[in-house]
């Protein structure tokens, strides 16, 4: 299991304010070289370890999730998630097998849900 963040946290860098829609663009988002990469290491940094070796990636985004454009998302590096990966934004987690056999215990494939309250 992958911890991730609070709401709170993402809602913070989502209401950045500037002078200029672009200007809050790239403040939110970052450049392709950009220093800024908040929205990067809160989200996608701590996937980057099981991500070796993979191209596409389902994601079944919830809350506040569906206001980020994860693939215009950069690390201020190497540039934006798009030119690394495949991202499947899909409505939800019961699309992410689409009749497939989920492949269980193999590194080629995993599977993330989020938000999940387990006391209810």
């Amino acid at each position: 299991m992958v911890y991730l963040f609070e709401e709170s946290e993402l809602n913070d860098i989502l209401n950045t304010t500037a002078a200029s829609d672009l200007q809050r663009i790239n403040a939110v988002y970052g450049r392709k070289t950009a220093p800024n990469a908040e929205l990067y290491s809160l989200i996608w940094k701590p996937f980057e370890p099981f991500l070796e070796g993979i191209k596409t990636v389902n994601v079944s985004p919830s809350g506040l999730l569906h206001k980020v454009s994860l693939a215009s998302v950069s690390d201020g590096l190497n540039g934006f998630l798009i030119d690394r990966y495949n991202i499947q934004i899909l409505t939800t987690t019961a699309n992410v097998n689409s009749g497939r056999e989920l492949a269980l215990n193999s590194n080629s494939s995993f599977t993330i849900f989020g938000g999940i309250n387990y006391s209810m």
